[in-house]
C-alpha cells in the first residue's frame, strides 16, 4: 500500500515542481524587467545633467555683462564737468538720429546694399543704447550735485514777463537747432562741427528749461495755472 502511494505521489510531486517552476519564471522575468527600469533612471539623470551644464554660458554671459557695467567710466565729480559731459552726450545722440536718417536715405536710393545697411544700422543702435545709459547716469548725477536754488521772487506780472521772455529765447534756440540739423543733413557742415555747435545749443536750452521750471514753480505757488 505504501509503495503504491509512493508511486502515485511521485508523478504528482513532479507535476507540482513543474508548475512551481513555471510560476516562478514570470516572476524572475518581471524582476529582471523592474531592475532594468530602475537602472535606466540614473541613465536619464545622467542625460539630464548636460542641460544644467548648458546654463553655464548664460551665467557666464551675465558675468560678462556685469563686468562690462563695472568697467563703465566713472562719473564726473563736479557740477560743471557733469553738465558738460551730459550736454555732449545729448549732442551725440542728436547726431546719431541724423546719421540714421542719412543712412536710410542712401539705402532708399540704392547707394547702400541691404547687408551693409543692416550692419551699420545695428551699429548705430548699439551706440545709441550706450549713450542713453550714460545720459541717464549723468542726469541723476546732475540732480544730486545741483545746489538747492531759491525760487524767483516778484509780482505775478513780473514773473510772467520773465517766463514769456524765456519762452521766446527757447523758440529762437529751436530755430537754430533746425538750421544746424539741415546744414548737417545737406553736407554743408561735417559731423564734428555739428556736434560741437549742437552741444552749445543743448547747454543753452537746458539752462533755459531750468530757469523756466523755477519760474513756473514760483507762479504756481502764487495760484497761477498755465
Amino acid at each position: 500500500m505504501m509503495k503504491s502511494m509512493l508511486k502515485f505521489s511521485a508523478p504528482l510531486l513532479a507535476a507540482a515542481l513543474l508548475l512551481a517552476g513555471c510560476a516562478t519564471a514570470p516572476q524572475s522575468s518581471s524582476s529582471s524587467h523592474m531592475t532594468q527600469e530602475i537602472s535606466s533612471e540614473p541613465a536619464q539623470s545622467s542625460s539630464a545633467a548636460p542641460s544644467s551644464g548648458e546654463s553655464a554660458p548664460a551665467s557666464s554671459e551675465s558675468a560678462s555683462s556685469g563686468s562690462a557695467a563695472a568697467q563703465s567710466e566713472p562719473l564726473p565729480e563736479s557740477l560743471d564737468d557733469t553738465a558738460a559731459e551730459l550736454y555732449s552726450v545729448k549732442a551725440e545722440l542728436d547726431a546719431l538720429d541724423l546719421d540714421e536718417e542719412l543712412l536710410e536715405a542712401d539705402f532708399r536710393i540704392g547707394q547702400v546694399a541691404q547687408a551693409d545697411f543692416q550692419t551699420r544700422m545695428a551699429d548705430l543702435a548699439s551706440q545709441e543704447r550706450e549713450l542713453e545709459l550714460r545720459e541717464n547716469e549723468l542726469e541723476i548725477q546732475l540732480r544730486q550735485l545741483r545746489p538747492q536754488t531759491d525760487l524767483p521772487t516778484g509780482t505775478l506780472e513780473e514773473l510772467l514777463s520773465q517766463l514769456r521772455e524765456l519762452e521766446q529765447q527757447e523758440d529762437s534756440l529751436e530755430l537754430e537747432e533746425d538750421r544746424l540739423e539741415l546744414q548737417y543733413l545737406t553736407g554743408e557742415i561735417d559731423r564734428q562741427t555739428f556736434v560741437t555747435q549742437q552741444t552749445d545749443l543743448v547747454s543753452r536750452s537746458e539752462e533755459l528749461d531750468w530757469q523756466m521750471d523755477l519760474l513756473e514753480n514760483a507762479l504756481e505757488l502764487m495760484g497761477w495755472d498755465d
